[in-house]
């Protein structure tokens, strides 16, 4: 310690080192307090379930439901408000057609979700609509909802890419 004293820059150097130390430790502390602890910024986060389906063999996986499943567990659960589906696969790459009719497809991460999926959320779009449960009837129109980073990159932000269509590469 007294070596330390005489040595201004090591002194210096060591305070500094155990400070950003400290700070970072704190700073992980926070950040991982939010994510385990605080739940997801959904309404009744605490509340919400994730489902999986099984295989035929009985083993545990991540199966998606089938439609017929989700209605089968809205009908027979109890104590449930609501069931909503999504695919668990994570976001995939989608290619549509540019809106502009020209270049190479557009090409727009997303994932499927049931009718009932922003509502059971909460979740509420600042422009446009969500899902509705009348949009997993058989033959209904399809319906996409925007992030606002796709919306920005892809659209410009312009307003009148609500209502419009766009064309699947791969389902037309």
């Amino acid at each position: 310690m007294r070596r330390l004293g005489n040595s201004l820059v090591s002194s210096w150097s060591i305070v500094l080192t155990l400070g950003l130390g400290i700070g970072l430790a704190a700073a992980t502390g926070v950040v991982a307090r939010a994510v385990a602890f605080d739940g997801l910024p959904i309404r009744d986060a605490d509340r919400v379930l994730m489902l999986w389906g099984v295989d035929r063999a009985g083993s545990f996986s991540h199966l998606p439901l089938r439609p017929t499943d989700v209605a089968s567990l809205t009908e027979r659960m109890r104590g449930v408000a609501d069931v909503a589906a999504a695919d668990y696969n994570g976001a995939t790459a989608w290619p549509f057609h540019s809106p502009s009719g020209s270049g190479a497809p557009l090409r727009l991460r997303g994932t499927l979700a049931g009718g009932r999926y922003f509502d059971v959320l909460g979740a509420v779009p600042v422009l446009g609509r969500a899902l509705r449960a009348e949009d997993d009837v058989i033959g209904a129109e399809r319906v996409m909802v925007l992030s606002h980073a796709a919306w920005r990159r892809h659209f410009g932000g312009d307003l009148r890419v609500i209502g419009r269509s766009l064309k699947s590469v791969i389902f037309g």
